[in-house]
């Protein structure tokens, strides 16, 4: 489940071509903090290298994973960096679509 909670935020700034109300710097200390475990999982090995590590796929890929993920967010946080939301414009032709009457 925690695999895919990414995808949903991908899609929706393909969509929208904007990274707007997503915070760069919590995806900075989420890939620390997803490094830093898998980190902690691999070096974490007790016993048998094997059998540890057997057991351990499943957090690492886990790990490894959610940093690539990241990665890919960064990846569309460069791209729409400059990228501004357009604003629907109330004006056809050049004039107000809401125009008060002139009164003489």
């Amino acid at each position: 489940m925690y695999m895919g909670s990414r995808f949903p935020q991908l899609i929706k700034n393909l969509r929208r071509k904007s990274v707007e109300g997503v915070s760069v710097y919590t995806f900075m200390l989420i890939v620390v903090g997803n490094s830093l475990y898998g980190t902690s999982v691999v070096l974490g090995e007790h016993g048998d290298p094997y059998q540890y590590y057997v057991r351990a796929i499943p957090w690492l890929v886990g790990s490894f994973v959610m940093v690539l993920m990241d990665f890919m967010m960064f990846a569309q946080f460069w791209k729409y960096k400059y990228r501004k939301r357009q604003v629907i414009s109330l004006e056809v032709d050049g004039r107000p679509l809401l125009e008060e009457p002139e009164i003489n």
